[in-house]
């Protein structure tokens, strides 16, 4: 029994240190996968990293989602796009807090952080927003604001895609695990019925051992006994056998005895009668 509790524990302990593994495993893989955007502070658009020049593809993925390259002219409210573009600052700043997990926001979940093929996108965006607030030309910062808007929820579709991915590749390795560690509960089952078997065998083979011993022991006992024994029944026949002859011999002798009176008493009377007779005669 405490052999077996042994076993369970150490097989236990092995199950928990192969799920502590198995996640460390998973995490690191997640990391190579999908490393962390860099992060940087900026205090207005025209400083944040994102103002860099598009690339082609870039260019063409500003070109599907209506991003246009042309600015309008026009007056309008410079504060009411001031007060817009810092909103709409503060919105990504949000957005990418809740990315990389960072979000202080009760309301906003934490996702998972994974790259971001429209970064450039949405920087060049915000590069012409601020030239255009530069210029104070309203039309055209609003029409990027829309533009900028449309570029985040393109930007937000991507990344439930990525995580919908992330959620399914982390589903399957889930079930691997899962096979990986039911089969190797499995052979420790095995492992553990076969020392088990073992253990038994052994146990009824040193029982088996004990009762043998144990009965050489009792049938040498049984022989001295009986040894003893008989040579108690001999000394006891030798004797009665003994005092039988004695007895024998004693009234073999009382007899004799009695014979050799008799006889003496009968020569007597017969040399008496003889004497009366001579005396007698004379």
């Amino acid at each position: 029994d405490k052999a077996i509790e042994t076993m369970v524990e150490e097989a236990t302990h092995l199950e928990k240190l192969h799920q502590r593994y198995a996640l460390r495993e998973q995490m690191a893989a997640l990391k190579k996968e999908l490393p962390p955007p860099p992060r940087s502070k900026r205090s207005t658009p025209a400083q944040s990293p994102r103002c860099r020049a598009p690339s082609a593809t870039q260019e063409r993925s500003l070109a599907v989602y209506g991003v246009a390259e042309d600015s309008s002219d026009g007056d309008g409210d410079v504060s009411q796009l001031r007060l817009q573009d810092k909103r709409h600052v503060d919105d990504d700043d949000d957005f990418d807090n809740a990315v990389s997990g960072a979000s202080p926001s009760r309301s906003t979940p934490a996702m998972l952080t994974v790259h971001d093929p429209l970064s450039e996108v949405v920087s060049k965006v915000w590069q012409r927003l601020s030239e255009a607030a530069a210029h104070r030309d309203t039309d055209d910062a609003q029409a990027m604001m829309q533009e900028a808007v449309i570029v985040s929820d393109a930007q937000r579709s991507i990344i439930a895609a990525a995580q919908a991915e992330q959620l399914r590749a982390i589903s399957t390795a889930r079930h691997e695990w899962e096979k990986v560690h039911a089969s190797e509960m499995q052979n420790v089952r095995e492992r553990m019925h076969l020392q088990l078997h073992t253990a038994l065998e052994e146990a009824r083979e040193a029982r088996l051992a004990r009762e043998s011993d144990s009965t050489a022991k009792a049938v040498q006992e049984t022989e001295g006994r009986l040894g003893q024994l008989q040579a108690r029944a001999v000394a006891e026949a030798v004797e009665q056998e003994r005092a039988r002859c004695n007895e024998e011999a004693e009234v073999r002798k009382a007899a004799a005895v009695a014979a050799a009176v008799k006889e003496a008493i009968s020569r007597c009377q017969t040399a008496r009668v003889m004497a009366a007779e001579h005396a007698t005669v004379e």
